[in-house]
């Protein structure tokens, strides 16, 4: 059985070893988020989607090492499914982690921002339970959707919609998620992108950096549909 692993205080993702799961392993499972481009060969591979461009890998956590379980691997620890379960249950905590909030305009409070940050290597792949974080930071289920970037394993940034500040939270964001992109340690980079997740989990990738490092905001898709659309889940803004 393979297993990917790189040892170190900031682990990435590194060569193959042969090692046996034990039981107890699988309180160390954690959903890994990356472009699948960047994952060891056979872990992206059936690998579910997080956000567009992006997949959840599963790993194993222990000790300061990272190690990769391939999908085809998992069997030994229940199935996919049971595997995919647990990881995600194992990152439903704020331990240990920096919780921000701040409005990108102080005097609208539909700009908040809320900023996760820590050494935990699995801050940005707890977008993998998006949904279980909303309910700890925002409460009520968001009737409009939710903005998230994953600019770096160590940052998760998020927006939950309530009105046309909405635009103003995105270009905040997309600035922010660039920078720390850019200034991630080593592989440590997730996405400099803003990724707009609809009420019935419908994702759409809506801001990006172009060319020349310009901030693209697109307001079509499902992002128009929220922007533009009637009640209960659009706003009714005038084009």
């Amino acid at each position: 059985m393979g297993l990917f692993s790189k040892k170190g205080k900031q682990p990435e993702p590194g060569e193959q070893r042969e090692m046996s799961f034990g039981r107890g392993e699988l309180d160390s499972l954690r959903p890994f988020v990356m472009p699948p481009d960047r994952l060891p060969p056979g872990v992206a591979e059936g690998a579910p989607a997080a956000l567009p461009g992006l997949v959840m890998a599963t790993a194993l956590f222990t000790g300061g090492r990272l190690d990769f379980v391939p999908v085809s691997s998992m069997n030994e620890l229940g199935g996919t499914e049971a595997v995919w379960l647990r990881a995600m249950h194992n990152v439903e905590n704020l331990d240990g982690l920096r919780v921000v909030r701040e409005a990108c305009d102080a005097a609208r409070e539909d700009t908040e921002l809320v900023t996760l940050s820590g050494n935990d290597p699995f801050v940005a792949s707890r977008v993998a339970v998006l949904d279980w974080l909303v309910g700890q930071v925002h409460g009520a289920p968001p009737g409009y959707g939710v903005i998230v970037a994953v600019p770096s394993w160590h940052t998760l940034i998020l927006h939950v919609v309530r009105g046309m500040g909405v635009l103003t939270a995105v270009e905040t964001m997309a600035l922010a998620a660039g920078h720390w992109f850019r200034t991630a340690q080593g592989d440590q980079g997730v996405s400099p992108h803003v990724y707009f997740v609809a009420p019935d989990h419908r994702t759409q990738r809506i801001a990006y950096p172009d060319a020349d490092g310009k901030v693209i905001i697109d307001t079509t898709g499902l992002m128009g549909e929220m922007l533009f659309g009637p009640a209960p889940h659009g706003l009714g803004l005038k084009k």
